[in-house]
């Protein structure tokens, strides 16, 4: 017999009886019966049909997922108005008459949100509760988690005694009958709901709840399901709190800590990556507790760690290729003129610098492209150590903005690098003699800007010179604290503090805090804060000041490159008017 043949009414008496079947098996039923009758003309009976229907696919949000941060929640249904009221009322109708508890529970539920009348979420508690049995012996555990969770929230909502008492009654039989079918997992979610009826219970019932939970968290680290474990000992840090035993609190949060740890080493031998994530973990659990020694050994399970993840890692080479005429044309803009102009258009020219606004617009359309790059989680590892993470949507986007805009001045610092290279071997024409461009030659300009002491100067011109002698490591550990000394005297001229007072002492302020200063920012303009941010103090892209700084730079990068980029930077810093002529870079 087909679906056709068979009248709706047997395919409704079938639905009434059903309490096995999943929620969108019982939809497809009625659709079924909305169907026959919408091919029989009735078009009466497939409008109320249809109203059982738009309820069912609501999907009623659970409890626990729209708690919001401040503590209220989000509508339970998603949208109350699939139903108009004449649909209000056949529900209201279904609700007397049927013996499902199933759809009982969600009709009442449904009408009270309505703002129907009271009665309809007393008629909801007790039918979510009702349902608590069938969704044990269905093992549908999703469900039966939702059924407590929502009576226990109606049932404060009402502030009614009788139902408070009664949900948590159910909800304590049902932890035990989840116990005893070694179903912990869904214990979670209805011990966390038990928390809300916190003033309505006595001791034992917390101590109970507490039994349970601790053979769950035991059970998972058992079997070493550590994120489970955890979130098990975290609802048992909220019981402990309750009952005032800190003594308790300490052990659980030592547990989760603890945790950590152990998932990191066994994770090792599979990733350095993951096991990293573990040993971090651990550290910022251990370092709440305030147990100063075991952070350092977890800093150095930590490097070892990174370590490994870093050989396990492949690097990617993509190679960008400029057109050679382009180039050449680029380069004789730089050889046509007087080395003097040259210089100066290379301190002026906004060809050399990047755009962070380009780098964004650039991120933004690649993530509407390839957004998955754009979702997952990342590390950013640095001399063996997990130096920066992003996860949220705004950090990912702000990864690939820089990491385009680092790309781009490189790009064009190449260029400028092949530009340095023609103008010092080939030089420029002068009458009957070639004038090639050199330390003194720099010197000259940077000496014509009011920006630079004398004492930085001097010190500038060494590091000149050992560029011009392709002693790349020495120019860069000279020419990098002197761009620095040269921001922090921007920053004195503009009226701003270069110091702060920490405890008792006098302190310089770091190079970022320094190009974060509102009135540096407003001074220098977006574009250039960026190009010295990036290129300087972000542990995302070269963060060349810190790695000179601290002794961590590597020999590959103290190549002409980089110097070159130091050079530019000092370069486009010297046409800076300062603000006592209220004009810009």
């Amino acid at each position: 017999m087909t679906i056709e043949d068979r009248s709706p009414e047997e395919l409704l008496r079938e639905i009434e009886n059903d309490t096995s079947t999943q929620w969108y098996e019982r939809v497809a039923k009625l659709v079924q019966v909305r169907n026959i009758y919408e091919s029989r003309k009735d078009s009466n009976k497939a409008e109320q049909i249809q109203w059982e229907i738009n309820v069912f696919y609501q999907r009623p949000i659970l409890s626990s997922a729209r708690r919001k941060d401040n503590g209220s929640k989000a509508d339970r249904f998603v949208n109350l108005f699939s139903v108009p009221d004449k649909g209000l009322d056949y529900l209201q109708e279904r609700v007397r008459e049927t013996q499902n508890p199933i759809r009982r529970s969600l009709y009442s539920d449904f009408i009270w949100e309505r703002r129907r009348g009271h009665q309809y979420a007393e008629i909801a508690i007790d039918s979510y509760l009702e349902c608590g049995e069938i969704y044990i012996k269905n093992k549908s555990y999703i469900e039966l988690v939702d059924s407590v969770d929502r009576a226990i929230e109606l049932a404060l909502r009402l502030n009614n005694l009788e139902r408070i008492e009664r949900a948590r009654s159910r909800a304590i039989e049902i932890l035990d009958a989840l116990k005893g079918n070694q179903e912990f997992r869904w214990c979670l979610e209805i011990s966390d709901s038990l928390l809300e009826i916190r003033d309505q219970t006595d001791v034992s019932v917390y101590e109970r709840v507490a039994t349970i939970l601790d053979l769950a968290a035991d059970h998972y680290g058992k079997t070493k399901q550590y994120e489970l474990m955890r979130a098990f000992l975290r609802v048992l840090v909220k019981y402990a709190r309750l009952l005032k035993k800190e003594n308790l609190v300490q052990k659980y949060l030592h547990e989760i800590a603890s945790s950590h740890e152990i998932e990191g080493d066994e994770r090792i031998t599979e990733s350095g990556l993951i096991a990293g994530v573990s040993y971090e973990n651990a550290i910022k659990e251990y370092g709440a507790l305030g147990e100063k020694e075991k952070v350092r050994q977890l800093l150095v399970k930590l490097k070892e760690a990174s370590r490994k993840a870093t050989a396990e890692m492949k690097c990617i080479e993509v190679p960008v290729k400029i057109p050679a005429d382009t180039e050449e044309r680029l380069i004789e803009t730089f050889t046509t003129c007087s080395l003097e102009e040259a210089v100066h258009k290379m301190a002026t020219s906004n060809y050399f610098l990047p755009s962070i606004s380009g780098a964004r617009a650039l991120a933004k359309e690649i993530r509407s492209e390839q957004p998955l790059s754009f979702v997952l989680p990342t590390t950013h590892i640095r001399h063996d150590d997990p130096v920066a993470k992003s996860s949220d949507p705004d950090r990912l986007l702000d990864d690939h903005t820089i990491q385009y805009f680092s790309m781009d001045y490189q790009l064009r610092m190449l260029q400028l690098s092949k530009i340095f290279d023609r103008l010092e071997k080939t030089g420029v024409p002068i009458w009957s003699r070639t004038k090639r461009l050199n330390s003194s030659v720099l010197m000259d300009y940077l000496s014509s800007s009011e920006l630079y002491p004398k004492q930085n100067l001097s010190i500038i011109k060494i590091g000149l010179d050992r560029f011009f002698d392709n002693d790349y490591v020495s120019a860069i550990h000279i020419l990098t604290p002197q761009l620095e000394a040269v921001l922090r005297h921007l920053l004195e001229k503009l009226g701003q503090p270069t110091t702060i007072a920490k405890k008792d002492a006098i302190m310089e302020r770091h190079l970022d805090e320094i190009l974060r200063d509102e009135a540096m920012n407003a001074f220098l303009g977006e574009d250039m804060i960026f190009y010295l941010k990036t290129f300087l103090v972000d542990k995302r892209s070269q963060n060349l000041r810190h790695e000179v700084a601290h002794g961590l730079i590597e020999l590959d990068a103290c190549n002409k490159r980089n110097a070159v980029t130091l050079i530019h930077q000092l370069l486009r810093l010297s046409r800076c008017v300062l603000p006592k002529a209220r004009r810009n870079c």
